[in-house]
């Protein structure tokens, strides 16, 4: 059983938050554009893009606590430290 921290678990997680870091900015980008017109922020295309943007933030924040927690080992699940 490891405890020590694995480098190839806790590289792959940084690429999963830089996705993450990239997909909100986008949107936020796109919100800002629609801002001052309510038409644009009822559309379809911009309401289905803020939903899959929540979608697609849970899945990569669970892949990434995933990956830190295996880059951790078992200290990762220690509540003393």
């Amino acid at each position: 059983m490891t405890t020590g921290a694995r480098s190839g678990d806790f590289s792959y997680s940084i690429p999963i938050c830089f996705a993450l870091r990239a997909l909100i900015a986008t949107t936020l980008d796109r919100y800002e554009a629609r801002l001052g017109d309510s038409e644009a922020l009822m559309a379809l295309d911009f309401q289905t893009a803020v939903a899959l943007l929540k979608v697609d933030a849970s899945e990569l924040a669970v892949e990434t606590v995933t990956a830190a927690m295996r880059a951790c080992g078992l200290t990762g699940y220690r509540n003393d430290s």
